[in-house]
């Protein structure tokens, strides 16, 4: 048996976060799907893992001025996932429906207090409270469609606002 190139071991010391960020949601999307006998966590998952995962493995290997787009792909497909998948419902096209999900603030109340387990208790859950807990500032920054769309905004430079 030969012993791995030091390339090799490179290559998988620059993808080695990379691949725990997409063990981790692939863990979560096996366990929620047995655990819940739900396959729709199984789906979810999977695409936001391999959303994070693309992006996540992309960054060591661009050049630093085009690593912001690595970046940005996670955040493009994480936030469209959110928006068109989840918010208008297309996930569940595979599933022969279409049920938009609100994972909006109300949403979220609208659930929790009514006893259910949906997108928006689960997005404020883990999008509000342990992805952060978790991954501090890394979250929004590779994960959060918010934080997506303000990026994608025109403006490079802060705005100074002069005191008069």
């Amino acid at each position: 048996m030969e012993n791995k190139s030091s390339e090799e071991i490179t290559v998988l010391k620059k993808l080695k976060f990379s691949i725990i960020m997409v063990g981790i949601f692939y863990s979560i999307a096996i366990i929620m799907w047995l655990a819940t006998d739900t396959i729709f966590y199984l789906f979810n998952f999977i695409i936001i893992g391999t959303s994070i995962g693309l992006g996540a493995g992309l960054w060591p290997i661009l050049t630093k001025k085009k690593r912001y787009k690595a970046r940005q792909l996670s955040q493009a497909l994480v936030g469209g996932y959110m928006f068109f998948g989840l918010g208008i419902g297309l996930i569940y096209v595979f599933f022969g429906i279409i049920e938009p999900e609100n994972m909006q603030f109300e949403g979220f109340w609208f659930c929790f207090f009514a006893g259910l387990f949906a997108a928006g208790v689960l997005h404020y859950v883990i999008g509000k409270i342990l992805g952060p807990l978790l991954f501090n500032r890394g979250w929004c920054g590779w994960a959060c469609w918010t934080a997506a769309l303000l990026d994608y905004l025109p403006w490079k430079k802060a705005l100074v606002v002069l005191k008069s």
